[in-house]
């Protein structure tokens, strides 16, 4: 198997999370699950397989995808199917860093999935070509990282009032739209509609994912080891105390807190831990039978 992981330097860094490659990928489960993580995707197949987007994690219904595609931002679970021998790129924008780098309005895209043809046009080509030209995993992500830059452009510091709306609900996870547009200095529904602009949903939504992430990353990193495992091989996570997370990530009780693991994860809290393999954000599923 090949993989590499590549961070941009910045000022990319700001905008693009991570630029990852793997081939050869044989994977021990069917299916995964994608947890809402308030990033947006794009993900180039070098090949002319196939890939499907399943309605839920068990059922039939799908979608297909090949060549390239991107993700909005999502608020529920998506269920993708894995293949052996898989080769994918996969490109992870930091919060609102994929409309600078785009040049869209990214609500256009909140909770789809769509060849990236119908959003770009021929630069979906010219990315795909510049992939399957590359010869190695560290060869393909610059190649996608040179991409970026191209795209970007003069674009490539994030909006200031992006980057203070971030600031200002990661520092106050609870402060309510009006609060945020007096901090500003816009009015409560020019800040809404930028949020939702730049963000894909509005304020409260995306505190909400944010929070969830949060939760997810303390579970992780319980039993003291926070290495990730990108094949969904590791085991399980140590079972917490349910009732304390939940006060510690200020839900207002544990049954506010499941409402949130089954919208957000499609799992219950203790289904989410027998599920988990080494990242918090995909969950490998088996189908019966297989």
């Amino acid at each position: 198997m090949e993989f590499h992981l590549r961070t941009p330097e910045p000022p990319l860094s700001a905008l693009v999370a991570s630029i990852t490659f793997f081939d050869g990928y044989q994977p021990a489960h069917d299916r995964e699950v994608l947890i809402p993580d308030g990033s947006m995707y794009i993900i180039v197949d070098p090949s002319d397989r196939t890939n499907r987007l399943f309605a839920a994690p068990f059922t039939a219904e799908y979608t297909e995808f090949r060549h390239a595609w991107i993700s909005g931002l999502q608020q529920r679970p998506i269920t993708i199917g894995v293949q052996k021998d898989a080769s994918l790129l996969v490109i992870i924008f930091a919060p609102g860093g994929a409309g600078p780098v785009l040049n869209l309005d990214v609500s256009a895209l909140t909770d789809k999935v769509v060849a990236l043809e119908q959003v770009l046009g021929r630069q979906a080509q010219v990315l795909r070509k510049l992939i399957t030209e590359s010869d190695g995993a560290v060869a393909k992500t610059l190649a996608a990282r040179d991409w970026l830059l191209t795209m970007t452009g003069d674009r490539l510091e994030p909006d200031p009032i992006m980057a203070a709306m971030l600031r200002i609900l990661r520092n106050q996870p609870g402060i309510g739209i009006g609060r945020m547009a007096e901090e500003i200095g816009y009015s409560e529904r020019h800040t809404r509609n930028l949020f939702r602009r730049m963000l894909g949903v509005n304020p409260k939504q995306f505190a909400r994912i944010l929070r969830f992430q949060a939760l997810l990353k303390h579970l992780a990193t319980n039993g003291g080891d926070a290495a990730s495992d990108p094949w969904l091989e590791k085991g399980q996570i140590p079972v917490p105390d349910w009732a304390d997370v939940a006060q510690a990530f200020g839900y207002a009780d544990q049954s506010h807190m499941n409402i949130d693991f089954r919208a957000l994860s499609g799992f219950t809290p203790s289904g989410y831990v027998a599920a988990y393999r080494g990242l918090e954000n995909f969950l490998p599923v088996t189908l019966a039978g297989s």
